[in-house]
């Protein structure tokens, strides 16, 4: 893992794992003659902790002699722009900081601190997610320039160790967030399992390895899939079949992603399997606007009629934006005037983080529906409204930087509804192209 002369960056958030690697590679310092680097990302979102915990690193690395970079990053925006989670968005940019400090600075490696806990929550996520066997084979402790010198340590061995040596380290006050599904999985699911076996994490460790052996054994299949000049896959269902399920999976589920952004689960991976076989003219939808359509002696796979494949469009207050079929505009209302039209939603503009930004829905979205019970996952509110299969995953919404404001034409979110104290009140109103918007 290691080697003379090394250049590595550390990824330093000041929690305890980060801490005790900062110290493992200090130590081996002299030996290996390391060139070390730690690099602390501040998110922007937990206002003075988060500068707490900067200062703490910046500290630890001064007493150590080790040199440190501090980024900022927009985490905020970054969800607004691409739609992912707040925990997505905040590991995207993370990555993509401590990668391009690397090429920029002419570093070989970056070392982060995962450890045995933390592959046992990301399995246990990916199964229950119904993610592929290579999500199942867990955190790799190398991945291109990406090294994790911890991962074979528990948790409570790395803060016994640090508090044996009276070394300090800082916590994260989010991580006990039960809402954030790492966290929810972390504190209640983890601990029920370990009353039917302690060593837990260590079986999924083993199982991990083990799983990521076999799947390095497995030779590459390619052929049973193409491109065509629309941009759709072609699956030839000959050469289909004379796969192995594995083999199949992977093929798809890369083509998946490079033309779709669209992650392959083995639900819908197995509903593909049976379109092989089926007869001609069965369709079966993907999500996010994507469908697998059954013809002569293939599968096509491709977007769905009207379908957006483009990402979120910023609305600014006095704007009409073109969202596929629809134009969706934003104007300040002057007065709270009720209208039975759904195609228009009023929302108190003071409640809005950030900026509005229109995109697609997707199947991990959810709101608080206007007039509802409460908080609604988007798959399960389309489906209360009996809206078709091939709308679904191509019919816009509405974020702020933190939450879904519309449904466009179809319900607001109970959060932003106008009040006889709302101040400010925009108007949003949804068209499709050619309808009258006066």
């Amino acid at each position: 893992m290691f080697g003379q002369n090394d250049k590595i960056i550390i990824a330093l958030s000041g929690g305890s794992d980060s801490v005790l690697l900062l110290h493992f590679l200090e130590k081996l310092r002299p030996e290996f003659n390391f060139t070390l680097l730690a690099v602390h990302v501040h998110h922007g979102l937990r206002g003075a902790e988060a500068d707490r915990d900067m200062d703490f690193c910046t500290g630890l690395c001064g007493r150590l002699g080790i040199e440190i970079e501090t980024k900022f990053v927009d985490i905020r925006s970054h969800r607004s722009e691409t739609g992912a989670s707040m925990e997505m968005a905040a590991r995207e940019l993370r990555y993509a900081v401590l990668k391009d400090t690397r090429r920029d600075r002419g570093f070989t490696s970056i070392a982060t601190g995962h450890n045995m806990d933390d592959n046992a929550e990301t399995v246990l996520l990916n199964l229950v997610k119904g993610k592929g066997p290579d999500a199942l084979a867990g955190i790799p402790v190398r991945r291109g320039v990406v090294i994790r010198p911890m991962l074979a340590l528990k948790k409570e061995e790395i803060e016994g160790w640090l508090a044996k040596h009276d070394l300090s380290w800082v916590e994260d006050s989010s991580n006990r967030d039960t809402e954030i599904q790492r966290n929810l999985i972390r504190r209640k699911v983890i601990p029920l399992l370990k009353e039917v076996n302690p060593a837990l994490n260590e079986a999924i460790l083993g199982n991990s390895e083990m799983m990521r052996s076999l799947l390095g054994s497995v030779p590459d299949a390619h052929g049973c899939t193409s491109i065509d000049p629309g941009g759709r896959i072609v699956v030839d269902t000959t050469k289909a079949r004379e796969l192995t399920d594995y083999s199949l999976y992977r093929e798809i589920s890369i083509r998946l992603i490079e033309n779709f952004q669209l992650n392959l689960k083995f639900q819908i991976f197995n509903s593909l399997k049976k379109l092989i076989v089926a007869q001609p003219g069965r369709k079966i939808d993907l999500g996010a606007g994507v469908s697998a359509f059954r013809e002569r002696d293939a599968i096509v796979i491709g977007l769905l009629s009207g379908a957006v494949r483009h990402g979120p469009v910023e609305l600014s207050p006095g704007e009409v934006v073109a969202f596929g079929k629809y134009l969706i505009s934003c104007t300040e209302a002057e007065n709270f005037v009720k209208s039975g039209d759904k195609k228009v939603a009023l929302i108190d503009a003071e409640k809005i983080e950030g900026v509005l930004a229109v995109r697609v829905a997707s199947a991990g979205d959810w709101f608080y529906p206007l007039n509802g019970k409460g908080k609604r996952k988007i798959s399960d509110f389309f489906n209360d409204i009996k809206l078709e299969s091939s709308e679904k995953w191509s019919h816009p919404v509405i974020f702020d930087s933190e939450n879904l404001v519309w449904v466009c034409g179809l319900r607001p979110d109970e959060r932003y509804k106008v009040t006889d104290k709302s101040k400010k009140i925009y108007k949003l109103e949804i068209r499709e192209h050619g309808q009258n918007n006066d």
